[in-house]
């Protein structure tokens, strides 16, 4: 998603509304992996 960000705002290429989901996906799929091993880790270190 920043990548896409930044090649969009650099203006070396216009995005779609395809590839702005693709990309909001992939980043919110990531970043709730993310948050969930965080979760995960703190649980097991006070258990």
């Amino acid at each position: 998603m920043l990548v896409d960000g930044i090649t969009q705002l650099k203006g070396w290429r216009t995005s779609t509304n395809t590839l702005r989901t693709v990309t909001g996906l992939m980043s919110g799929i990531g970043l709730s992996i993310g948050i969930t091993s965080i979760f995960y880790f703190i649980i097991a270190l006070t258990a």
